[in-house]
């Protein structure tokens, strides 16, 4: 594979990496405000406890950060 192909691929991972990012990003506001209005409509908690919705949040954020990490370590960005 020539340094050219090289670069390319890195672009390619890297674009991905935004990508992967974004989604993230989208998604966890979309989580983040659907939990903000279950609280609003069960504010005592009702016996409702949203341990999935937390789990996928806190998924997301670390999904996230990692996405993050790795494009600033990247050499092209």
């Amino acid at each position: 594979m020539s340094i050219r192909e090289y670069a390319g691929a890195l672009a390619q991972v890297v674009a991905t990496l935004a990508s992967a990012a974004a989604s993230a990003d989208a998604a966890l506001r979309e989580l983040t405000g659907a939990r903000a209005i279950l609280k609003t409509l069960a504010p005592d908690g009702g016996g409702w406890y949203p341990a999935e919705l937390d789990l996928a949040i806190a998924e997301l954020t670390k999904a996230a950060s990692l996405a993050a990490a790795a494009r600033r370590r990247s050499p092209t960005t």
